[in-house]
């Protein structure tokens, strides 16, 4: 069964693992921008850690999380998968998803 999501939609997009490579992140953006969706982005979707590898330290990528649901999203896309989020999962549970309606 295929879901449908009612446009326009509010989407937060965050990074819990390695940081947004920025041409994929425009390219996301403007497709979502032409759906008329109203967009909240992570302030550390662009940042690295000491590492290069991950989009900050993990207060940084846990604060950008936050600042997202914060904004009340309707969906919350993360912007890269990768193990950076596995430190972060203990935490993830005590997040404010208030009325997130999908996860991808």
């Amino acid at each position: 069964m295929t879901a449908r999501l009612n446009l326009p939609l509010r989407v937060g997009v965050a990074a819990l693992s390695g940081p947004a490579k920025r041409a994929h992140l425009n390219t996301g953006l403007r497709i979502l921008n032409s759906w008329g969706t109203e967009i909240i982005l992570a302030p550390n979707l662009l940042s690295r850690d000491k590492t290069g590898l991950h989009a900050g330290d993990a207060n940084a990528r846990l604060d950008g999380l936050r600042q997202v649901l914060e904004g009340k999203p309707d969906v919350l896309w993360l912007a890269r998968g990768g193990h950076g989020i596995v430190p972060l999962l203990p935490h993830l549970a005590r997040m404010p998803c208030g009325k997130v309606g999908a996860v991808a």
